[in-house]
């Protein structure tokens, strides 16, 4: 019969034509039955309007795709059927060679001929967002699990960037991507054809025609809707993110309770959109902290901190049975000191806003605050003289030998944090343990002084008959039974004469005990900050506070972890009901305490192991440094966080910053103050998030104007 021959041929030109669309053979016959079977019940119309409008109605992707093509193909060949003569109509649509083409190779190609109307939007592709560009997949741009290719639209007022988030979205699937690179380019292959092509090289002259830009761009998956981790395999239509798919693609896997807010990024209308981290995996007990770096200055590593402070500050008095407590290390400058000072120049949250939005270069700043405000981050409310408590040297923490000894629980821990690691040889070393054995036992109390004034005498006196009679010369003398050299103990004598000279601040060389401890009992507890001012110590002085601190603050949260209600701990009384149960320390150049490879640090070995275990007691860790790639590599495996500002390309290069791809990676170089880029365990992919301007450092208002003190 007529009929089943023509439905026959059909047949056979719909299956080759669709042959690269879809590659599976049962699933291509079955949707080529389809469209015949729907001829033959006459519910579906040869005529191109009828095809038109059933492509518009269906929703299967794979229908609609058989269904293109066959309008194509009915379009290139005369087609008198049976139905279409009892209508007394005939389908007589000229198709210009293209089409041809597209039959004898079996590609998918865009029909340009007037007289072929444009395919139907599908109903995602018909929304008021505007579609970029689309998915490419060639061999050599292919698609993987995590990342994807897409091609750029044509036009200047489209705005595409490495950290640029967009979105895949058609027949029900949507994937939200990270752009790691983009590059533009054209047809013509090479600079000189660009030169003849130009007028011979002639930059003034006007071309009418405009040769179509093609860029580029690589963007690496951040969440699929339907969790399969497959490449995409088809051209998808590509958007940018609105506010909901990127809360939404770095939130997914984050419980509302958790979620913890480290910054903003930007959507598709240039709106600031809150970014989360889990709460867990930075304060314990599923992962823990934060590494900051980039170069000083330009990255405003402390400005940033002081951010993630106030978030912490902020979630505790949201969430108080999870409340964070806040210790951080002022060491240089006079930056965290400063952070209630203003205060004294603003009424409250507001009024900041409307200052930063007059100053053009600080209107940034006034959005982040604006939208900060929105997330219950108000410094006007979450700093105040209750909650915050800055600790001087000498005036509230000072130590004598003794304490040392205690606090460093009967070790040379601390003693040896007094001196240079050039000093520190195995004599010297030898020292320090017959000191600890001559003064430090508990049935005996010695001030500095009082071992000094012991030493000397030892040294000035002749040596007996007994130790005559020993292996040992005169030039030894006992010490807690151990015998060291003259030579070592008059280093000794010497080095902690400048050691008591430069830290008079906070050894007192008089008293054996002095009982000031940095007493964290009072004034450290959730939505809490203590502040520690170390900035006017040399080295030594800053190493020994911050490691007395992390033994004090490890010891209480072992404790609490393990039960116990409280405890007695260096003649201080702990209720341990009433302390955090979450801790986070803040200090800069962390590289000077814990510095890269076989660099010797008399504090590194404490740190690392505080980094390993902190996690589990609910101790985190915030370190800023210029450079990640001088910090102790244990210590960066250890961390669920990694935050990165402008940094020199050099630095960049290394394996610290492997998680920074391409594009982002080189951006990293040119970042401007206020931007960061940052990696977070429970992310798939790095965000490039911005943070604003500390409210301490706005210059005081005058005459209307305000400087740029953005950092």
């Amino acid at each position: 019969m007529t009929i089943a021959y023509e439905l026959d041929d059909l047949k056979k030109k719909l299956q080759k034509s669709l042959i690269k669309e879809i590659r599976k053979k049962k699933k291509r016959k079955k949707v080529v039955q389809w469209v015949v079977n729907l001829i033959e019940s006459g519910e579906l119309s040869l005529d191109p309007d009828a095809i038109y409008s059933k492509m518009q109605e269906e929703k299967n992707e794979d229908k609609r795709l058989a269904l293109q093509h066959l309008y194509l193909i009915l379009n290139e060949r005369k087609y008198t059927s049976p139905l279409a003569k009892a209508d007394n109509q005939e389908l007589d649509v000229a198709i210009s060679s293209h089409v041809k083409n597209h039959l004898s190779d079996a590609e998918t190609i865009i029909v340009s001929d007037s007289s072929v109307p444009s395919l139907p939007p599908s109903e995602e592709e018909s929304k008021k967002r505007n579609i970029i560009g689309r998915v490419a997949l060639t061999p050599y741009s292919p698609a993987t699990p995590t990342q994807f290719y897409f091609w750029i639209k044509d036009d200047p007022s489209i705005h595409v960037e490495p950290g640029t988030l967009i979105t895949v979205e058609d027949s029900g699937l949507k994937v939200v991507g990270i752009v790691e690179d983009v590059k533009a380019m054209s047809e013509v292959p090479n600079t000189m054809s660009e030169f003849y092509g130009w007028g011979y090289g002639n930059p003034e002259e006007i071309i009418a025609t405009h040769r179509p830009v093609i860029r580029e761009a690589l963007a690496k998956v951040i969440t699929r809707s339907d969790g399969r981790s497959e490449p995409l395999i088809r051209k998808h239509p590509v958007y940018l993110a609105d506010r909901n798919e990127i809360i939404e693609a770095y939130s997914a896997n984050i419980n509302d309770e958790d979620r913890f807010l480290v910054g903003f990024t930007k959507d598709a209308n240039n709106n600031f959109v809150p970014v989360y981290a889990d709460f867990d995996y930075i304060f314990g007990y599923n992962g823990a902290h934060i590494n900051i770096s980039g170069a000083s200055g330009l990255a405003a590593k402390t400005s940033y901190a002081l951010f993630l402070i106030l978030s912490a500050l902020a979630y505790s008095k949201k969430y108080p049975k999870k409340g964070v407590a806040i210790v951080a290390f002022n060491v240089k400058e006079r930056d965290l000191l400063e952070i209630t000072k203003f205060k004294e120049k603003f009424s409250d949250l507001t009024e900041v806003v409307k200052i930063l939005n007059s100053n053009k270069r600080l209107k940034t700043s006034a959005q982040l605050w604006k939208e900060a405000g929105n997330e219950g981050i108000n410094p006007f409310e979450l700093l105040n003289d209750k909650n915050i408590k800055i600790y001087e040297p000498g005036k509230d923490f000072k130590f004598g030998f003794m304490d040392l000894i205690e606090l460093g629980e009967g070790t040379i821990d601390l003693l040896r944090l007094l001196f240079d690691k050039e000093d520190l040889n195995e004599n010297f070393e030898a020292l320090l343990y017959a000191i600890l054995n001559e003064y430090g036992t508990k049935d005996k109390v010695f001030s500095f002084n009082d071992i000094v004034k012991d030493l000397r005498s030892k040294l000035s006196q002749k040596t007996s008959n007994q130790q005559k009679s020993t292996r040992y010369s005169y030039q030894y003398i006992f010490i807690g039974g151990i015998p060291i050299h003259k030579a070592t103990v008059g280093k000794f004598l010497r080095r902690i004469e400048v050691v008591l000279r430069q830290l008079d601040k906070i050894i007192d060389a008089h008293q054996p005990r002095v009982g000031k401890y940095i007493k964290l009992g009072a004034d450290l507890r959730a939505g809490n900050m203590i502040v520690i001012n170390i900035e006017p110590l040399p080295d030594r002085g800053k190493r020994l506070v911050f490691l007395s601190v992390l033994k004090i603050l490890n010891k209480i949260l072992e404790a609490k972890k393990e039960g116990e209600k409280e405890i007695e701990l260096f003649g201080d009384h702990y209720d341990l009901d009433e302390f955090p149960s979450r801790i986070v320390v803040f200090v800069d150049e962390l590289n000077k305490f814990a510095p890269r490879g076989k660099e010797y640090s008399s504090i590194k070995a404490p740190i690392i192991d505080i980094a390993a275990r902190g996690r589990s007691i609910g101790l985190s860790l915030i370190g800023a440094q210029q450079m990640a790639s001088q910090v102790d590599q244990e210590i960066l495996a250890n961390c669920s966080t990694f935050v990165v500002g402008r940094s020199h390309p050099i630095e960049i290069s290394g394996k610290a910053y492997d998680w920074l791809k391409g594009g982002l990676r080189e951006r990293v170089t040119f970042l401007k103050q206020g931007e960061l880029i940052m990696y977070h365990a429970i992310h798939s992919a790095p965000v490039l998030i911005y943070f604003p301007i500390p409210l301490h450092r706005i210059p005081q208002h005058q005459h209307g104007k305000r400087e740029s003190h953005e950092s």
